[in-house]
């Protein structure tokens, strides 16, 4: 469903074919989110993530939010 999701968000935004190709593309590669967590973890030591990691049409990007001082 992310692809899904990628696909009409870039049809939708990006006027150049090229554009609409290479943002599904990023999309497919986009990192997981135990990688997200884990740069989190050594870049921020002071701050505890989350990320919203699943598969589905409202999570077209994975965004991590920390807080810190937990």
């Amino acid at each position: 469903m992310t692809r899904l999701g990628a696909w009409v968000f870039h049809r939708a935004r990006m006027r150049v074919a090229l554009s609409r190709h290479d943002g599904n593309l990023s999309a497919r590669r986009a990192h997981p989110a135990a990688v997200l967590l884990a740069a989190v973890a050594e870049g921020a030591p002071g701050y505890a993530a989350q990320c919203m990691a699943g598969q589905s049409v409202r999570h077209v990007v994975r965004p991590v939010i920390g807080t810190k001082g937990a």
